[in-house]
């Protein structure tokens, strides 16, 4: 194990950790997502939910250990609704 430099850096090649820009996050981002969705999975987000794509168009939300599936994304908005997180 390295011990740290003084300027954070642990890595044995003193590099400093790669950040993703905001290019790279783009990047990743699933562009089979529409702009409507993806806010609806921010705004979750923003209160602390985590939300996953299903690979059958569902989303499952989870929050302290609980999920809930949503098969649909009315479904999903309909429970950030409950929540109280929904996104106009």
């Amino acid at each position: 194990m390295t011990r740290p430099n003084g300027n954070g850096q642990t890595a044995a090649n003193n590099l400093p950790a790669k950040r993703l820009t905001k290019h790279a996050a783009d990047s990743i981002a699933s562009p089979s997502l529409s702009k409507e969705v993806e806010a609806e999975i921010v705004a979750l987000a923003l209160a602390r939910h985590v939300v996953h794509k299903d690979a059958d168009g569902g989303f499952i939300v989870c929050k302290y250990g609980l999920s809930k599936y949503c098969s649909d994304f009315a479904e999903l908005q309909a429970f950030a609704l409950k929540l109280g997180v929904h996104h106009e």
